[in-house]
């Protein structure tokens, strides 16, 4: 099992799934090999979540993730998310 594992954590890597790094333990990212262990499964998940978004507009679709993308890296308020998408925090808080 640990080969197993171990090719499937460099596919990881060579996918940017799993950050790059001299030593990589699989033992690190056992959470991560088995959600995406099933690729049929995870497809048919984020088709799923996703639904809600298919039918916006590209544009739109951006927009939300480039607000989701900031409020995932910092966790940050209104007003610090706004201002680093310059927009206002109310803006912010219509995407959310």
């Amino acid at each position: 099992e640990s080969l197993r594992w171990a090719r499937r954590v460099l596919e990881l890597v060579d996918s940017g799934v799993i950050d790059d790094a001299p030593l990589i333990r699989c033992e690190d990212h056992l959470l991560t090999l088995w959600l995406l262990s099933d690729p049929a499964l995870l497809d048919q998940l984020a088709q799923r979540e996703l639904a809600a978004v298919a039918g916006i507009s590209a544009t739109r679709r951006e927009r939300l993730v480039e607000t989701l993308r900031i409020w995932l890296d910092t966790r940050g308020t209104a007003a610090q998310m706004g201002a680093l998408l310059d927009v206002h925090p109310q803006t912010v808080r219509y995407r959310m």
